[in-house]
């Protein structure tokens, strides 16, 4: 009984951090691919200093930790994954930032 209550909780914890961080991207004008699980695939530009590559070191610079694809033949996307609400503000900030400061 405890872990449908718990699964439920997590399972509704997912959706509205997923759905809210995945338009808050699209805002910013990454390209975020529809998912259902519990992380996001979010691409950037292929070319120039708006990379993943960049990207992934501006967030590890702020502490976060997301995981490149380059691996899955997909070296401008990065797979962020569903955290707790400040850890998503934070992540959409971090990523505001960078857009908005590398040319």
């Amino acid at each position: 009984m405890l872990d449908d209550k718990f699964s439920k909780m997590v399972y509704n914890h997912n959706l509205k951090w997923l759905s809210w961080t995945q338009a808050q991207l699209m805002k910013l004008g990454l390209e975020v691919t529809d998912s259902v699980g519990n992380f996001l695939l979010v691409t950037f530009q292929k070319d120039g200093i708006k990379n993943a590559k960049a990207a992934e070191k501006s967030l590890r610079e702020n502490r976060i930790l997301v995981r490149s694809l380059t691996g899955y033949s997909l070296p401008n996307s990065l797979r962020i994954s569903i955290g707790l609400e400040n850890e998503m503000s934070l992540v959409v900030d971090t990523l505001a930032k960078f857009l908005k400061t590398t040319k």
